[in-house]
């Protein structure tokens, strides 16, 4: 059986001891929450995670690896990351069409010209909420259609927000979406490892004890649905 995974630097594993990076070209870790129930599975583990990637670019990798990985017993772990991050491709530019990163991406963390410019002009949480709401529902009805076994977590607890930007189409849509992404205890991965005190790298990525424990919490619940 495959799992592959898909999410941005928390499922890529980035900081994490055995993450690297050689002439331009990052290697994902084998010690992430996913990696580790895959192993503990005996199973092969793919990953089509990338750092700084937004949910838009994480559901066309969703899409793009339907078709590539056929086995029926094949299970997907889609990890959503942070709703504020715009994804855009160029089709001048060398992202466009190059593999797995056809994106780029805005977030408002960054300080060059086109990404001050995005969050100063276009930004709304109403977009975002929408969108991002959007790209999920539409990544479950594949999955379902094409009968491929998943779990998936999100996060960014703004994406359930509802005293703002919340009107009664987005309630619906977040009603229906939750039922289908787990936490850990009642948290996002990220709180959730602050809450336990794992440690956390300056840049927001839980280290090996976060990911262990994080990875016996998810176990029962990807070898239940295995099973069914």
């Amino acid at each position: 059986m495959d799992i592959i995974s898909f999410g941005c630097s928390l499922t890529f594993g980035s900081d994490l001891p055995d993450s690297t990076f050689k002439n331009k070209r990052p290697t994902a870790s084998f010690m992430t929450w996913p990696a580790l129930v895959s192993q503990r599975l005996g199973s092969r583990y793919i990953t089509r995670a990338h750092g700084g990637t937004g949910n838009l670019a994480i559901s066309d990798r969703v899409y793009k690896n339907i078709h590539n990985f056929t086995d029926p017993s094949r299970f997907f772990i889609v990890n959503w990351t942070f709703i504020d991050r715009f994804d855009y491709s160029d089709p001048g530019g060398m992202h466009f069409n190059s593999g797995s990163r056809d994106f780029c991406t805005c977030r408002p963390n960054e300080s060059d010209d086109l990404s001050k410019f995005y969050y100063r002009n276009f930004y709304s949480e109403y977009r975002d909420k929408l969108v991002n709401l959007m790209y999920i529902r539409s990544i479950i009805n594949v999955l379902e259609n094409h009968k491929i076994k998943f779990v998936m977590t999100a996060i960014d607890d703004l994406l359930w927000e509802q005293r703002w930007h919340a009107p009664p189409h987005i309630t619906e849509l977040q009603d229906e979406i939750r039922p289908y992404i787990l936490d850990f205890e009642g948290r996002n991965f990220l709180a959730w490892s602050r809450h336990r005190g794992f440690a956390i790298t300056p840049a927001g990525h839980p280290l090996e004890e976060a990911h262990a424990a994080a990875a016996e919490i998810m176990m029962p619940i990807v070898q239940k649905l295995i099973k069914t």
